[in-house]
């Protein structure tokens, strides 16, 4: 997590190489044929009427609607954002990753209404026409006090940091091997190379080594330049 990451950092045991140049989003993602039964949409508040509850709610949720929510060991605070906005949902929790979109795509694929967590760079997320559930926007002082955001008593009532993944190095390698620790200040991709990376995995079936490998026959112009 960010705190994590700015916590190890500010060790001194681990150094931020800068930007991976991967933008990334994650939230609270609906299908676009989500907009007619709840109108007001990608607007938070649409989450609060009577009837896009009725619409996402199932035999397991109701009389709460469901949110098909990330494996446990992922932290996206969609509970305290629950709480925080008095939202009448139930998240479910998804097994594995794979689960999460199977369960997504799956509802998507049958036209149903579905919302659940999501995240870009993923080949389903951006290739679906959907969109993310629109709250305030994220700052700092959102996770810590309860006087800010639109709900004077919680804590959470904002959107998910986004942002570009950051580089971490530990501090003690990238003294011994320099040349490698240049490679990877220099290392950058986009968006996109990660998501169609992600798709041939998984829908593909190509391991993560040949994945790479057929990566650095296409790309020897781009990592050529990493070595200079």
């Amino acid at each position: 997590t960010w705190d994590a990451c700015q916590e190890a950092v500010g060790s001194g045991d681990v150094i931020n190489a800068g930007s991976s140049g991967i933008g990334v989003r994650e939230g609270w993602w609906y299908p676009k044929s989500l907009e007619a039964m709840c109108p007001g949409l990608p607007d938070y508040k649409a989450l609060l009427e009577e009837g896009c509850v009725k619409a996402l709610a199932t035999a397991e949720t109701e009389p709460n609607a469901q949110f098909v929510a990330a494996p446990a060991d992922w932290i996206t605070y969609v509970d305290e954002t629950i709480d925080a906005f008095g939202f009448e949902i139930e998240p479910i929790t998804s097994g594995s990753s794979g689960a999460l979109i199977a369960t997504l795509k799956g509802a998507y694929d049958r036209q149903q209404p579905i919302m659940g967590w999501g995240y870009s760079p993923h080949w389903f997320f951006d290739k679906a026409e959907g969109d993310y559930v629109a709250f305030p926007a994220y700052e700092p002082a959102c996770f810590t006090d309860p006087a800010w955001g639109p709900i004077a008593d919680k804590t959470h009532d904002c959107a998910t940091p986004s942002g570009f993944l950051w580089k971490l190095m530990n501090r003690d390698i990238s003294l011994k091997a320099p040349a490698a620790a240049r490679i990877y200040y220099l290392f950058t991709l986009d968006a996109r190379t990660v998501a169609d990376g992600m798709e041939r995995v998984d829908v593909e079936g190509v391991s993560y080594d040949q994945m790479a490998a057929d990566w650095v026959d296409a790309n020897e112009t781009v990592w050529r330049g990493w070595l200079k």
